[in-house]
């Protein structure tokens, strides 16, 4: 290995071999990478899921398993049904109505499924609250659209009602409700049902607001901004003081606490802020020689499959452009380089810790 990399660092200093190519230095910029899109397991999530979500998950299998499918038809029908005649507050025009369509409109292309037409409507309610149903339709109510800040905050709360629809979740009510209304279903198996329903969906909350945070972040909005959406909500799913209280009180809720979903949103937008930029530019020298097999060459200064861009065989020799900037959610550096071999010549970034450098 040493005689290798003496070999070509003499190369380098007779040949002139190693003179970094005239590439453009990449700008500091901050990136979220988010793992998850528009649908979310929140069985994979590191945060968030517990017993509840756990029991919500099993209830909701049992329903489909025993339920017959429902179509994208079916489910806008029923929607169309619950707008037109169950209502519990009338639909009212809003100065920030207009907010609610420019905020839907730029989160649809990046929506997995996108099967309905999304249509949003301001309730006029004297309390802080929005819900999504069957077949799409978004409600705010106006209390809440007068509370929010800014469209940021707005963003985070339409794209978990968004989530909703992205995850089923609307369309696993409708299977609910299809499923209880069989007649070999006795009254109190409904009344346990519907109760359960209710009492199991935290594991839904958890999706949407995972789910949020990529489809705003991908329609232009601050995730940081809009966490004060959370904020708004806290009403919703107060935790109390005390310990014993907290655990039976969340038995019952159909919402996990508060202070819960917002230690784990803010977690998953901090743990997925990446700086990325040139911190120590090389002027002259720049071949690095891979330790190990497969060494990765990436987009962007995350290891993440979908961003890598190419493999690098041990030993296989590449140019330097700088050193990455510091990362905080991890110590390792990273290199940005230009690699060439025989598919083209491709500029990312390599983690410092799998090289060898010559300078």
């Amino acid at each position: 290995m040493y005689t290798r990399l003496l070999f070509a660092s003499l190369v380098c200093l007779l040949f002139s071999t190693c003179q970094t190519p005239d590439v453009p230095i990449p700008a500091t910029e901050t990136l979220y990478i988010f793992p998850y899109q528009s649908q979310v397991d929140a069985s994979n999530i590191n945060c968030g899921y517990k017993a509840y979500e756990w029991g919500g998950d099993q209830l909701k299998g049992f329903i489909r398993n025993r339920s017959t499918e429902i179509s994208t038809e079916e489910l806008m029908a029923l929607g169309q049904e619950i707008h037109n005649t169950h209502l519990p507050f009338p639909v009212i025009a809003h100065e920030r109505a207009i907010w609610l369509e420019d905020i839907v409109d730029a989160m649809k292309p990046h929506l997995v499924k996108n099967d309905f037409p999304h249509y949003t409507y301001v309730v006029d309610a004297p309390f802080l609250n929005a819900f999504t149903i069957p077949g799409g339709n978004i409600y705010i109510t106006s209390e809440l659209l007068d509370a929010v800040q800014n469209k940021h905050e707005l963003a985070y709360i339409i794209g978990h009602e968004l989530g909703h629809n992205e995850n089923e979740h609307t369309k696993e009510l409708a299977l609910l409700n299809r499923f209880i209304e069989r007649d070999d279903i006795d009254i109190w198996k409904r009344v346990a049902l519907k109760v359960g329903s209710g009492i199991c969906n935290k594991s839904d909350e958890l999706e949407c607001d995972i789910a949020s945070i990529y489809l705003l972040e991908k329609a232009g909005y601050d995730p940081e901004l809009a966490l004060g959406g959370i904020d708004l909500l806290r009403h919703l799913s107060k935790a109390p003081e005390d310990v014993v209280e907290r655990v039976l009180l969340g038995f019952f809720s159909t919402h996990p606490w508060s202070d819960e979903r917002d230690e784990c949103v803010r977690a998953y937008v901090k743990d997925n802020k990446v700086t990325v930029g040139c911190a120590k530019i090389y002027q002259s020298t720049g071949i690095i020689n891979a330790k190990y097999s497969s060494l990765d060459l990436y987009r962007y200064p995350l290891k993440r499959e979908d961003l890598r861009l190419q493999q690098l065989s041990p030993n296989e020799s590449v140019h330097v452009v700088c050193t990455g900037v510091h990362q905080l959610y991890q110590s390792n550096e990273w290199l940005y380089v230009q690699y060439q071999n025989s598919e083209g010549t491709f500029l990312g970034w390599v983690n410092k810790r799998g090289v060898d450098i010559v300078e």
